[in-house]
């Protein structure tokens, strides 16, 4: 996928959920710096919980366009990038966030 992400300017404000492509999740964190994502251009969200430190890029308000731009990239063979959800920068589920929605799957 060649271009920059979508929506990667995007403000979070209070309850609002977002969609980001998770590309990585590592015990020993990586410099930023150094990840390259096949040519997409944006901002690199870094997330720590107790384990890991998790990179993911792009931020959409519809899980749709996370979805297709999650398939995009695994066409270029970042077969293990995956959507993740936010909400006030929390990580929570796709199913919660659906729920916070008012949708279901």
């Amino acid at each position: 996928y060649a271009g920059n992400i979508a929506n990667a300017g995007i403000v979070q404000s209070n309850n609002q959920i977002i969609y980001r492509v998770q590309i990585l999740a590592l015990k020993q964190p990586l410099s930023v710096k150094s990840i390259k994502v096949h040519g997409v251009k944006g901002k690199v969200y870094v997330t720590k919980d107790t384990d890991f430190t998790r990179y993911s890029i792009g931020q959409f308000h519809d899980l749709k366009s996370a979805i297709d731009f999650r398939d995009q990239l695994i066409k270029t063979g970042l077969q293990d990038a995956c959507v993740v959800a936010y909400k006030n920068d929390t990580r929570i589920t796709i199913k919660e966030s659906l729920a916070l929605l008012g949708q279901s799957k």
